[in-house]
């Protein structure tokens, strides 16, 4: 088997307790609901259940490789690292975040991607809106989402704290639940709000969510000087949010949503470049740059197959779409109904290369650091745990 494949069962195995997934279900029974899933080796759930203030705090795209090597081994993050965690398939933000939203994994939720197949079109969930503007209705919300939010369920005071243009998205707005929802327009206004929160008198769990560095690690690439300056502001920024809630009943857990490659070459790699590929395709392509989800004229599924594994092995792996579901790669026991938003057939690429389809009036995207794959500095996230009190 190649790289890519052999990555495919050690994903789907980690929802026993490895799992992103397994840290909401730990957060959920310390707040008084229910999980099916276990919950996240690392974490003690008696010791979880019995403080007053639980704090997770996702930063977007710090996967725990980076940490490693980017982080001072006495820094905060490394010195209250317990473990590394698995992010869910694929290791981007879309999928991931629902996960932790709802406490199912992306076969369940059904956001299975940044671009998904809908409605005979490409939807964006985050941005709620058909990539091309070809007449589709916008769905409704229950058409998309498939579970509801941790935030229904809990017997927590629930917060969410975004920055200021996402807090009132229709993704936001949905996975809020009973929450309340807070915006921050800077660093320190985001840690504040945490340090606000953990003053009220009763129990509560908030969610807090930061993008900037994945935001540079595509712009400017994985451990560039632009990213190591901004996790240093970051790291800094919470060890003083600490010092702050000391003496305070507070378990402040901070974590990813997936880490990050520097795409091979620099840049995404169009698949105009394979007009073979392009010419058996009955839709643009959806999913991510690393995951390719690909709807094929039926009459040539075999045909695409050969020509992926005659001529593109080097760069990438066709997955048959029901394949990835029954091996468990979107999470355990998952909706089959979901398999047409993948598509056919998901191409998984090799080592760090990507592949995208440029639609008319959009550009290549200019991303240098890119995720959404099975390399293992994309899954690995870190599982960080800072007791205040």
């Amino acid at each position: 088997m190649n790289a890519v494949q052999d990555q495919i069962d050690p994903l789907a195995q980690s929802y026993h307790g490895h799992n992103l997934l397994n840290l909401i279900a730990s957060f959920e029974r310390a707040s008084g609901g229910m999980s099916d899933f276990a919950g996240a080796h690392g974490l003690d759930e008696d010791a979880l259940g019995a403080q007053q203030h639980i704090v997770l705090l996702l930063l977007d795209g710090l996967g725990d490789r980076l940490l490693a090597r980017t982080g001072q081994a006495t820094g905060l993050f490394n010195t209250h690292r317990v473990g590394a965690l698995s992010s869910v398939f694929p290791t981007t933000t879309s999928a991931a975040i629902s996960a932790l939203m709802t406490g199912h994994p992306p076969g369940q939720h059904g956001v299975l991607a940044w671009h998904m197949h809908l409605q005979d079109s490409i939807f964006t969930t985050l941005l709620w809106r058909h990539r091309q503007q070809n007449g589709a209705r916008a769905p409704r919300e229950s058409e998309v989402f498939r579970a509801e939010p941790v935030f229904a369920r809990i017997k927590r005071e629930g917060f969410q704290v975004h920055p200021h243009f996402l807090v009132d998205s229709p993704f936001s707005r949905r996975h809020r639940g009973k929450a309340r929802g807070f915006s921050a327009r800077n660093l320190n206004e985001l840690l504040g709000q945490i340090n606000h929160i953990s003053q009220r008198p009763g129990r509560t769990f908030s969610y807090v969510y930061w993008p900037e560095l994945d935001s540079l690690g595509h712009k400017h690439g994985v451990g560039s000087a632009q990213w190591r300056d901004a996790f240093q502001r970051i790291e800094s920024g919470v060890e003083q949010l600490v010092s702050k809630l000391r003496g305070r009943p507070v378990t402040l857990v901070v974590t990813a949503d997936h880490g990050m490659v520097d795409a091979h070459g620099g840049a995404c790699q169009p698949i105009s470049k394979h007009p073979e590929l392009l010419d058996c395709l009955a839709a643009p392509v959806a999913g991510e740059p690393r995951a390719a989800f690909c709807r094929v004229k039926a009459e040539r599924l075999d045909e695409f197959d050969a020509l992926c594994r005659e001529r593109h092995s080097d760069t990438l792996y066709s997955l048959p779409v029901a394949e990835a579901f029954s091996r468990g790669l979107f999470g355990p026991d998952p909706d089959l109904s979901l398999q047409t938003r993948a598509g056919d057939r998901i191409l998984l690429m090799q080592d760090k290369h990507t592949l995208v389809e440029v639609l008319p009036g959009e550009e290549l995207p200019s991303m240098v650091g890119v995720h959404g794959g099975l390399h293992q500095d994309e899954i690995d996230i870190p599982l960080v745990v800072i007791n205040t009190d």
